[in-house]
């Protein structure tokens, strides 16, 4: 599941979920985003897409290209939560 591989609750195989919604996040390219439901949809479906800095591209985690936008939704409801 995404959560165990891309990003996690403790910082380990990726950056950490606490406060992650909403904070702009540094990536391997120099540029940063904006971490909103678009770039976490992004990141789900397509993990490779924008790698946070500091950690390798390509990314370990495998997408989630069918995944419903309700399951979806319902990820980044739960980082939201994460405070």
């Amino acid at each position: 599941m995404w959560a165990v591989t891309r990003r996690t609750v403790r910082r380990s195989r990726g950056p950490t979920w606490f406060g992650l919604f909403g904070k702009e996040e540094a990536l391997l390219d120099g540029s940063t985003v904006l971490v909103d439901e678009a770039y976490l949809t992004e990141s789900i479906r397509d993990p490779n897409a924008k790698i946070v800095s500091g950690f390798t591209s390509p990314s370990i985690m495998p997408p989630y290209p069918n995944l419903t936008d309700e399951e979806i939704a319902n990820i980044i409801a739960y980082i939201q939560t994460l405070k």
